[in-house]
């Protein structure tokens, strides 16, 4: 339930506050003071986008806030939660729920069961097929979760299909590439990823082998040449330390150091008479390396990147070898698929029938209480899923049901969509999905008397005094005959001091009410006759508003008395 609303800097409004009831609060004003504001911040708070240019002219930012009380949040069910957008007139929109930043999706997920927004236009939606099919699916709980999941699943399996089959040729040329790469890659022996650096340094090594025979030489003669190597040398130091007392540790090193010595000596002397038939090696080397340059240059930067691909080219060319298993594995698929989307299908269509049966006398009873007495409201459900549906009224008696937008008149679509709202919200309740008075569910309508008047908006104002009994109920209304079932009375005026227009916003006392309920009436606020004629509605809609308060605690307590029993019943069987 909405307990706080805050707006700053909002279109007209400077600053406002709204502390909100339980029970059914309405918002009136002169056309054009700004009502909408209150629309536009709530709706605001639930995840909608707020377009900067809404921010008051000369404001750096709009600020829009509002308690939540005990809703469900991350899980659990919150005492209370404080939802902040910070709109700026230049940069992006901020969102917080409890001082935390949000996106507009986790805004939108924390309150989409808490809010119901419904705006003056939303009784135009109800000519879509769509949102009838929408309104038919959430009073029957109709779940199409499976059939939503075959039918992805195949247009899956539709896709795989065609790309399998599309092109033959095309499937044929790619078969002849992936076969030549492959050839190639297997060709070419590789197994080392490091085999290109081990052969360059051996290049080198050939290329330079005069050099290195000389320096090889040398390096010999420097370790193990004669008695002057370093191998005598150490030798002769070796045995004169071994003669003193207390180095036979240190003469024991020398000794390994020697033999150290004498074993690089031997492997420098074998790499230089191995090179004697560098020509040959060399050329063959180096045509290797040319292999090793061109499949780097085709099918990776590494030698590790071309066994890679080498690898995934072996994949695809199993797959395609494959191709025609696939298909009729895939075929085989979809034929399973389309004979459980059939099944699907008739269980969702006997869902939606039953459903339509329901609705439609439901609907039906709620329109002849909202001073359409001979209405009939009909529900038709076709194609195979019974996904096409068509909602049917007929206003008056002896007239034949027809399609809302051929049979309606825009007082009577907006009594229907109130009506359809009942019946859904009745079943909630009925289902015993209907909150407490503190976990209220917050129902907004914005003008959804448009078009209505005289006995037909009292009708309406009776309607919502009583969802008012089970949700929070906020209403936009110009109609006197609905804000006379206010709980609370919102008024939004405009004043204009020099070339400033600034919106109010303000809750009336009880004679503020009489007030403004004589200036709805007769345009003004003094006349006597408007302001008994006031004190009438107010006086009726109390009546009103007492005998259906009477009627739904009647009905709670013998709802509670049938559930005890049934639940006394249940343990004497048990025992």
């Amino acid at each position: 339930m909405l307990s706080e609303l805050f707006v700053k800097n909002l279109g007209v409004v400077a600053s406002a506050q709204l502390v909100l009831d339980p029970g059914m609060t309405v918002v009136t004003g002169e056309t054009g003071a700004g009502k909408t504001v209150v629309i536009q911040a709530v709706s605001s708070l639930c995840g909608s986008k707020v377009e900067p240019s809404l921010v008051r002219q000369g404001a750096e930012e709009a600020v829009i806030s509002g308690r939540f009380v005990d809703i469900s949040y991350r899980e659990a069910l919150a005492t209370e939660i404080v939802v902040r957008r910070v709109v700026p007139a230049n940069g992006r929109t901020r969102t917080y729920i409890d001082d935390e930043p949000v996106t507009l999706t986790q805004l939108s997920e924390t309150l989409a069961d808490a809010v119901s927004l419904h705006g003056q236009h939303a009784h135009q939606q109800l000519l879509s097929s769509t949102s009838q099919r929408t309104a038919l699916d959430t009073y029957g709980r109709v779940d199409t979760t499976q059939l939503m999941q075959l039918r992805s699943e195949r247009r899956y399996l539709e896709s795989q299909l065609r790309e399998l089959t599309t092109d033959p040729v095309a499937l044929q040329r790619e078969r002849d590439v992936v076969a030549y790469q492959l050839k190639e890659l297997v060709d070419a022996n590789l197994d080392d990823p490091d085999e290109d650096e081990l052969l360059k340094d051996r290049d080198e090594m050939l290329s330079n082998r005069e050099s290195f025979l000389a320096a090889g030489s040398t390096i010999i003669d420097c370790l193990d040449g004669d008695d002057r190597g370093a191998v005598g040398l150490l030798g002769d130091a070796q045995s004169h330390l071994a003669r003193m007392p207390g180095w036979q540790t240190q003469s024991d090193q020398l000794g390994e150091l020697a033999r150290q010595v004498q074993e690089i000596a031997r492997e420098v002397r074998h790499a230089c008479e191995s090179s004697d038939d560098a020509t040959s090696e060399l050329e063959l080397l180096r045509q290797r390396r040319l292999v090793l340059r061109d499949l780097r240059r085709k099918y990776g930067a590494t030698l590790s990147d071309v066994i890679a691909f080498r690898e995934s080219v072996r994949l695809r060319a199993d797959e395609l070898d494959s191709v025609e298993t696939r298909v009729a594995e895939v075929q085989q698929r979809l034929a399973a698929i389309d004979t459980q989307i059939v099944a699907e299908s008739a269980i969702v269509k006997t869902y939606r029938l039953d459903a339509a049966v329901g609705l439609a006398k439901a609907a039906t009873d709620h329109l002849r209480n909202l001073a359409m007495p001979t209405a009939e409201f009909g529900v038709d459900v076709q194609g195979d899923d019974g996904s096409e549906v068509t909602f049917l009224l007929a206003p008056n008696a002896g007239q034949s049901a027809q399609p809302l937008a051929k049979a309606a008149s825009g007082g009577e679509l907006s009594r229907t969509m109130l009506a359809l709202h009942q019946a859904i919200l009745v079943r909630d309740e009925s289902n015993g999905e209907g909150q407490s008075a503190s976990a209220r569910r917050t129902l907004i309508f914005d003008e959804v008397d448009a078009g209505v008047g005289g006995e037909a908006g009292e009708a309406i104002g009776v309607a919502l005094a009583q969802l008012a009994l089970q949700y929070q109920v906020i209403v936009i209304t110009h109609l006197p005959q609905v804000a006379a079932f206010a709980d609370a009375h919102v008024v939004v005026s405009k004043e204009t001091v020099g070339t400033e227009t600034t919106a109010r916003v303000e809750t009336l006392t009880a004679d503020q009410q009489v007030t403004e309920l004589a200036r709805m009436l007769a345009g003004k606020r003094d006349s006597d006759s408007a302001r008994s004629h006031a004190v009438e509605l107010l006086a009726g809609a109390r009546e009103t508003k007492g005998a259906s308060y009477a009627a739904k605690t009647a009905k709670t307590a013998k709802t509670a008395t049938s559930t005890k029993t049934a639940n006394l019943a249940k343990k004497s069987k048990s025992k």
